[in-house]
């Protein structure tokens, strides 16, 4: 079975982050049914959004705040096919967010995801990814995905 999975930001930070559900994480990006790792490009700033919020907690140091950006740069410019932002779909998203009830950089997301299924026609699976509840619920409304994981 061929897998095209979609990760918002939260899942992503698990990769480099070790914490709660990072082994998980890890799994799926693993999993050789995957053939393509899809995120939007705001997932490079929320990502990064979370190495700075760990340095000014002080649960890693600002070096090691550095390391993981580099690690993390590699690995979305190399391993993942991002989804450019678009007006359009700014302007979507918006309305996304009031419908849903959902943020709107997690609209933002789904608008990203849904938009990329026409490739979504050459796998026998498209899965979104997410650790948001809220937002889990959301793409599962959309009928747009084959599962969703929460």
């Amino acid at each position: 079975m061929k897998k095209l999975i979609y990760l918002d930001s939260c899942v992503i930070a698990k990769l480099f982050l070790l914490e709660d559900r990072s082994d998980e994480a890890l799994a799926l990006v693993n999993d050789p049914a995957v053939v393509s790792i899809l995120t939007s490009d705001l997932s490079f700033v929320e990502v990064c959004g979370v190495f700075s919020r760990a340095v000014a907690q002080g649960r890693i140091t600002r070096l090691q705040g550095q390391a993981l950006l580099e690690k993390f740069r590699e690995w979305f410019l190399t391993s993942t096919t991002h989804i450019a932002v678009r007006l359009e779909q700014i302007t979507q998203a918006g309305a996304t967010a009031i419908d849903a009830g959902i943020r709107g950089a997690d609209a933002l997301h789904l608008v990203a995801a849904t938009s990329a299924q026409s490739a979504a026609s050459l796998v026998d699976a498209f899965v979104f990814v997410t650790y948001d509840l809220k937002l889990a619920r959301a793409a599962m409304d959309t009928g747009a995905f084959t599962a969703v994981v929460n």
